[in-house]
């Protein structure tokens, strides 16, 4: 009746500070281990054509932030040119729902020109009403130490292979 008054609610937002700290704390953990294990998560709209990646996967590659991919067709850029017609294959095929998860190891070239092998993997994580995909979701991996190793390997088994091979005696384990 005429008089003055003060309207207030509180509202306990503990739980909801908690899961947010929860959340930021679940972004970094994710972040290090991407940057940790030299790999990168992207993701690729295909409706938009827009291009997702993380920031440390092509830091990782010489290119500067300004210089990542923004659509598909840039990615193409830095594949290795003798690679590019398997690699479009290969995603093609996971395109047309022949397989369930994309699946590729590929050369892609630095911003100085090395040669470095990225282990890609992804899964469609959206559809439209036609069960087409929209949203894929992915993680590139530099296995760049791993293909050197492998290399190395076969060479050794090779010139061991011919060692044995061109010697006039025996050879038993």
């Amino acid at each position: 009746k005429d008089q003055k008054a003060v309207l207030s609610v509180a509202r306990d937002i503990t739980d909801r500070k908690k899961v947010q700290k929860d959340l930021i704390r679940s972004e970094e953990r994710l972040s290090l281990a991407l940057e940790v294990s030299l790999a990168g998560a992207w993701e690729l709209d295909l409706e938009t054509g827009k291009f997702t990646v993380d920031v440390n996967q092509f830091k990782s590659l010489g290119y500067a932030q300004a210089e990542q991919p923004k659509r598909l067709r840039d990615i193409l850029k830095i594949i290795d040119p003798e690679s590019v017609d398997n690699t479009k294959a290969c995603f093609k095929k996971f395109l047309q729902g022949k397989t369930l998860d994309y699946y590729d190891e590929f050369p892609v070239i630095t911003r100085t020109g090395e040669k470095r092998w990225m282990h890609n993997r992804a899964r469609v994580v959206k559809f439209d009403r036609d069960h087409k995909p929209m949203v894929i979701i992915g993680t590139a991996i530099d296995i760049s130490e791993l293909k050197r190793a492998e290399q190395a390997l076969r060479d050794n088994e090779e010139r061991y292979r011919t060692i044995l091979d061109n010697r006039n005696i025996g050879y038993f384990e």
